[in-house]
């Protein structure tokens, strides 16, 4: 996860109390209340983000965001929301497949730096309404390929389950969790197990955005190939 200072830099998302700030009493907008919830997310994981700990990250007593968002469901539905309006969109101009990739690798990447919201979308309960942008713009340069609707749902869903696959898996791929398998694969025989002994030899220095890279474009080749 991409979290702390360097994030909060980047996007702005800290939020200062005013309370602290100035003794003031403040006056809460939904917006803040986003933002702040972003701040929590991006610096502790999507476990801490709740109502009382948003509060606390304002400044402000934990019924005043009630009046912004019922419930923390709610609160990370705008949070996904907030952050759908961030991927860069894919390309128009150019060679539809390239397009196609650029588009696909681009929110891969916001994603990668971002990996609360691969928890919250394979989960499947919310997603936000302005990531149909981003739909609807691959299915029509799928469209622009050739592919009809359901031809161009069925090729996206594929590329969507590549992907997020990846990044479930990626967001794993920690120092600490690598100690862990290789302590678990130890207690298996690799001497009786040649093939698994040398992929696990090599798994240090795997690159796995590379792999997913060359993979993606690999796959896209043989799906949109007629």
């Amino acid at each position: 996860m991409s979290g702390g200072s360097s994030t909060r830099a980047r996007y702005g998302w800290r939020v200062e109390s005013e309370v602290a700030r100035t003794g003031r009493k403040r006056f809460l907008t939904r917006a803040m209340v986003v933002r702040a919830g972003l701040t929590v997310v991006e610096a502790e994981g999507l476990d801490a983000v709740t109502i009382r700990r948003v509060a606390a990250e304002l400044g402000s007593a934990p019924m005043a965001l009630y009046r912004h968002v019922a419930d923390k469901r709610e609160l990370v539905f705008a949070m996904l929301d907030d952050m759908a309006q961030r991927i860069p969109p894919a390309p128009t101009e150019g060679e539809p497949v390239e397009c196609l990739i650029t588009g696909l690798l681009e929110m891969h990447h916001f994603l990668a730096e971002h990996v609360w919201l691969v928890e919250v979308l394979i989960r499947g309960e919310m997603f936000s309404p302005h990531s149909l942008d981003h739909f609807d713009r691959l299915l029509a340069i799928l469209d622009g390929l050739g592919f009809d609707t359901q031809e161009a749902l069925a090729i996206y869903t594929s590329l969507w389950w590549f992907m997020m696959g990846h990044l479930a898996t990626a967001a794993a791929a920690t120092p600490a969790r690598d100690a862990s398998r290789r302590a678990i694969a130890a207690l298996a025989p690799l001497e009786t197990l040649p093939h698994a002994a040398a992929a696990f030899a090599g798994l240090a220095d795997y690159d796995h955005e590379a792999a997913f890279r060359t993979s993606l474009r690999v796959f896209i080749t043989a799906l949109v190939t007629r």
